[in-house]
């Protein structure tokens, strides 16, 4: 089992440095740190030169932290967050010892870090990994002070809550805390009377509160409008998703152990595993919680991954459902090593990242035969092929970094505006071309000369262009990993766009 978990372990580090950056989060962190470098800024977030206040500091001091270690580069960006998303496995194997044996601990945590989900976030600078690793830490912090009546392993535990509300605005706290209080309130009611909980909700208010209060101070407008933007807003009036979303989703976003987390809430629920109690209180106050507010995104059920990690080891390793746990784990190995297939077709074949991978899992069935390590292998070999040729791949069809270059080239005393124009606007621009690029919809705001990326059948709308790059660029969401894909062999969504040097 270790060799398994070093071999999954290798995932989040396999070119993490080689892809460009790419998401609209990593963006606006990796932009925030250009900035902090340059102006010396390190207490309110900015992205594009100006404030930008979508999320707390946290993300940009973890990356800051990185580049002082390795350079100004994507890896020293990513470096912590991968480091942190390993320490998760880790965390939630010691959380699981407190409840259960040690094999079913060092199932739970492979399988903490094998999801997909949480995979592809620890390997980009987003803020969902720290804040669902500061969520975890709070939560271990607090049992093991609560079990063994240690006060100031549960104020560390506020410490570590108020590092997440620092990531992700206040529901780093309201999460922690609304698991510690419905688990007392069922298991140990007295509990909640005592003084150390106040105090530590005190500190946690202290530590946090001052970047608050800086910020209002500095930016009032600004962080009035994103406080209700990010932690009102969201709940009622951004968008409406139904309210089986996550339960939908969570079969693709819990890969490579999927609906097993239903199969062992059921377990649960009808053989009243009592050491599963508190992990699936976490994992069901979540999803309520998250399937009653409206806006609903993937990511949002990360911070339950550790309880549902626990859940589905332990009823792989100590139910009685023998057929039940080995068709639904066959069928999942079944369906990734397709998965990859169909990876190595639409993006390209590259024939030892293929074979090694499906040779490692199967020479370790044939020393380890237990059907629980079947969605962790399948995803091992489908998770090293995306990693190690798909997402290299597909860094041909995107050329953020490259026009930021020219850019910079064209212009190094940055003395012309820089306009993207259209609906689209590209995030990582403005990192690779250090410099603030404005995005309009039409051409009559320009202010000439400047340098403009406009869709080419729009170039008759300028004065003139003296082309500095052509090519086609993803015009949808790059976070829709297989439309993307796809649309590498079909063409679609791949939008022809110029960069000019308009006079």
């Amino acid at each position: 089992m270790y060799i398994l978990a070093f071999f999954v372990a290798i995932i989040y580090f396999i070119k993490l440095g080689y892809n460009s950056i790419w998401m609209p989060n990593e963006a606006l962190t990796a932009d925030g740190v250009r900035y902090a470098l340059q102006e010396g800024k390190i207490l309110i977030p900015y992205f594009n030169g100006e404030p930008f206040l979508h999320k707390p500091p946290m993300s940009q001091w973890i990356s800051l932290l990185g580049v002082f270690l390795f350079g100004f580069n994507e890896f020293g960006i990513r470096f912590f967050y991968a480091v942190l998303g390993l320490s998760m496995g880790i965390l939630t194997y010691l959380l699981a010892r407190e409840f259960t044996d040690k094999k079913t601990s060092l199932l739970a945590g492979i399988i903490m870090i094998s999801s997909f989900q949480f995979v592809a976030n620890a390997r980009y600078a987003t803020p969902e990994v720290p804040f669902s690793f500061f969520i975890l830490l709070t939560i271990y912090l607090w049992y093991k002070g609560y079990k063994y009546k240690k006060k100031h392993l549960i104020l560390l535990a506020s410490v570590s809550s108020s590092f997440a509300v620092l990531t992700k605005w206040p529901p780093g706290f309201i999460i922690p805390a609304g698991i510690i209080f419905l688990y007392l309130l069922w298991k140990d009611r007295r509990e909640l009377l005592n003084p150390i909980y106040y105090l530590g909700t005190s500190l946690v208010i202290a530590l946090s509160g001052w970047w608050f209060l800086y910020t209002y101070i500095n930016e009032k407008e600004k962080f009035l409008e994103m406080i209700y933007f990010e932690n009102i807003k969201r709940l009622y009036g951004i968008q409406e998703d139904p309210v089986y979303f996550h339960i939908l989703n969570i079969p693709v976003s819990f890969l490579p152990y999927s609906f097993l987390i239903y199969a062992g809430i059921l377990w649960w629920f009808k053989k009243r595993v009592k050491n599963l109690d508190f992990f699936a209180l976490w994992f069901l106050l979540m999803l309520v919680v998250f399937s009653i507010v409206k806006m609903k995104l993937p990511t949002y059920m990360m911070p339950a991954y550790p309880a549902m990690s626990v859940i589905t080891a332990e009823f792989l390793t100590k139910s009685e459902w023998k057929r039940t746990k080995f068709f639904i784990s066959l069928f999942l190995f079944a369906i990734l090593l397709t998965a990859t297939g169909l990876l190595a077709y639409l993006s390209t074949f590259e024939i030892l990242p293929f074979l090694l991978p499906i040779l490692f899992a199967f020479t370790f069935l044939y020393f380890n035969r237990s059907s629980y390590f079947l969605p962790a292998l399948g995803g091992f070999v489908m998770a090293f092929y995306t990693m190690y040729t798909t997402l290299p791949y597909l860094e041909k069809f995107r050329h953020h970094k490259e026009i930021g270059y020219i850019i910079k080239e064209k212009d190094p005393m940055k003395e012309l505006k820089v306009y993207q124009v259209g609906y689209r606007y590209f995030e990582g621009i403005p990192f690779y071309a250090e410099r603030r690029t404005e995005i309009t919809l039409n051409t009559e705001n320009l202010i000439y000369p400047s340098i403009v990326l406009i869709p080419s059948s729009r170039l008759k709308e300028l004065k003139d262009c003296t082309p500095l790059w052509k090519g086609k660029i993803f015009d949808g969401s790059e976070a829709q990993f297989f439309k993307f894909l796809v649309s590498t062999k079909t063409g679609n969504h791949l939008k022809e766009y110029t960069l000019c040097f308009s006079r």
